[in-house]
């Protein structure tokens, strides 16, 4: 017997193969003969690794975060080969917004490749600067040759 998780099926509970402790997030697989027959409120359900649903079925599945020790640190360990080939950072003190027309403009501009197709990517990262921004931690960061001005 397994734990029981809530799947956001409405009114209904899903029992996985393992016991896990409360609060724990996990990806479940749904056993789709238990999904047609859960007439009982309950269904079945394994549970796979969260990359499961984009290696398998090539869809996206929510995102992953992690903690770097510095600015630098962010790309240098970046755990795809190759790196991000899409970089976004926060920060209040920017001058471009995304409901800006010129951000928009420079974006579809900047997906477009020489022969007219659109250029897509793999891997994109979000940056979150702290409450001081972005700016202050690249000023702190002794390693970037840049300023945070």
């Amino acid at each position: 017997d397994g734990s029981y998780v809530d799947c956001g099926v409405p009114n209904t509970l899903v029992q996985i193969d393992r016991v896990l402790s409360p609060g724990l997030r996990c990806t479940v697989q749904l056993d789709p003969k238990s999904y047609a027959t859960s007439k009982k409120g309950s269904m079945k359900g394994v549970v796979v690794s969260p990359t499961t649903p984009r290696d398998q079925d090539g869809i996206y599945w929510g995102y992953t975060t992690r903690m770097a020790s510095s600015i630098k640190a962010i790309f240098d360990e970046c755990p795809y080969e190759g790196g991000y080939d899409m970089k976004v950072g926060t920060s209040e003190r920017g001058d471009v917004s995304i409901d800006n027309p010129k951000f928009r403009l420079a974006k579809k501009e900047s997906l477009k490749k020489s022969d007219g197709d659109e250029e897509r990517f793999n891997h994109l990262i979000i940056v979150f600067g702290g409450v001081a921004g972005i700016e202050e931690s690249v000023d702190a960061d002794e390693t970037m040759p840049l300023s945070g001005e």
